[in-house]
């Protein structure tokens, strides 16, 4: 399998779900070992984030990437298009230090990807083989990974209240089914989460629109 770049450049803009900032993105083509770039256009010397494990960063209910000074946070559900789209490739200008929320889920992120198209490049595409089991914890959560012939998910959900019921999904991951089964899922949380959040200063963009 080759890798894969957007074959034109797309630009978009939106509120932010935590720091409620208008923010604009511009997505262009990027070469074959460049991989997933963040540059943040608003600061000095515009920085650049090259997408790797060394740089995520805590942040409360998102993910976020840091490098010195300069951050951006709610990646996950575009970062989870580029994965549905095979993007291995993609230059990513910011003028501010938070992705903009659109829907709330990565659906209109695979849209606007989608319409960009993609571009197959020389190289071959790399993938991160689990040779053995790992699990990480934190409180009642717990996450783990087991080798297997095929990409699939398992995941158990108990808060432990009437209202939200015990639920298990399961799904053999591809990016077909991702998009038509998953992609469109947004963000949610309870009222006193959200009641939390918003005395922390987050969630200033989240509305019943996007979340």
């Amino acid at each position: 399998m080759k890798k894969m770049t957007i074959s034109k450049e797309i630009s978009f803009s939106g509120t932010a779900l935590q720091t409620g900032v208008k923010t604009r993105v511009t997505c262009k083509p990027a070469k074959e070992k460049d991989g997933i770039i963040f540059k943040r256009r608003d600061l000095k010397n515009s920085p650049e984030l090259c997408l790797s494990d060394g740089l995520f960063s805590s942040g409360e209910r998102r993910s976020t990437i840091s490098l010195g000074a300069a951050s951006i946070q709610t990646i996950e559900h575009f970062l989870a298009a580029l994965w549905a789209m095979e993007i291995d490739n993609i230059m990513v200008e910011i003028d501010g230090a938070e992705l903009p929320g659109l829907d709330g889920s990565a659906i209109e992120f695979i849209k606007l990807l989608r319409s960009a198209g993609v571009q197959k490049q020389n190289g071959e595409r790399e993938f991160i083989k689990i040779t053995e089991k790992e699990e990480v914890k934190d409180g009642d959560v717990s996450l783990s990974i087991f080798p297997d012939e095929f990409a699939s998910v398992s995941y158990y959900i108990d808060y432990g209240i009437k209202s939200i019921e015990r639920e298990t999904f399961k799904i053999e991951l591809n990016s077909r089914l991702f998009e038509t089964e998953i992609a469109s899922a947004r963000t949610f949380c309870l009222k006193e989460e959200a009641t939390a959040l918003l005395k922390a200063g987050l969630g200033q963009g989240a509305n019943f629109e996007n979340t």
